[in-house]
């Protein structure tokens, strides 16, 4: 459910970095949108992996993630710091890696408390990965462009990726968005049926 929600929506942040940068900040932090795309990859890790922490407290177990943390420290200062040397894309690229990397293995001590692998964690992620990968593939061209004075071009675009990555998992996995309706239903009581006449999807709550 939240990966539906979280991959999109930093996908089209990444997609329109420059703008963003430009408008909210100006133009004297548009150095800034590179290290800001690259930190989206280490918010899509982060966004899988931000409830282990309150997992092993549920289940009993904080010390893994202090014994985590204990370790994973030092290997990531000591990535800031080589990171620093390449100035701060440098730093950027060193944070996604070694985050990224830590969530996985985060990820990983979490699932085992659960008796999950993370081939499981995958298999419910995969459509919502592969449209964004999908995306940024369509898109690509944008992190190549600089448009100048029209910038609010690709404001246009982050609403219109939003919608593709409904599109593509109601054309490649079904199944995968009519889940995600029905579990949106329990917390969103209005609005459902609209989108499931918007998407053409069956209301499950019948059967």
């Amino acid at each position: 459910f939240l990966s539906f929600i979280s991959f999109p929506l930093i996908t089209a942040l990444a997609i329109g970095a420059e703008p963003i940068v430009y408008f909210i900040y100006g133009p004297k932090w548009l150095d800034a949108v590179v290290p800001f795309q690259i930190l989206c990859a280490f918010a899509l890790g982060r966004s899988l992996s931000s409830p282990s922490s309150s997992l092993f407290g549920a289940l009993g177990r904080p010390d893994i993630g202090f014994n985590f943390t204990l370790y994973f420290t030092p290997v990531f200062l000591a990535s800031i710091f080589l990171g620093s040397q390449f100035g701060l894309v440098g730093v950027a690229l060193a944070t996604t890696v070694v985050r990224v990397g830590g969530s996985i293995i985060s990820l990983y001590l979490s699932l085992r408390l659960i008796q999950l692998r993370l081939a499981d964690l995958y298999r419910l992620v995969k459509s919502n990965l592969f449209s964004a990968l999908i995306i940024i593939t369509l898109f690509s061209w944008s992190f190549f462009v600089s448009f100048e004075e029209e910038k609010w071009i690709l404001l246009i675009v982050i609403p219109f990726v939003l919608y593709i990555h409904i599109l593509l998992q109601r054309l490649f996995f079904y199944s995968d968005l009519v889940s995600f309706f029905q579990e949106l239903k329990i917390y969103v009581k209005m609005g459902h049926v609209l989108l499931n006449k918007i998407f053409f999807l069956k209301d499950q709550s019948a059967s």
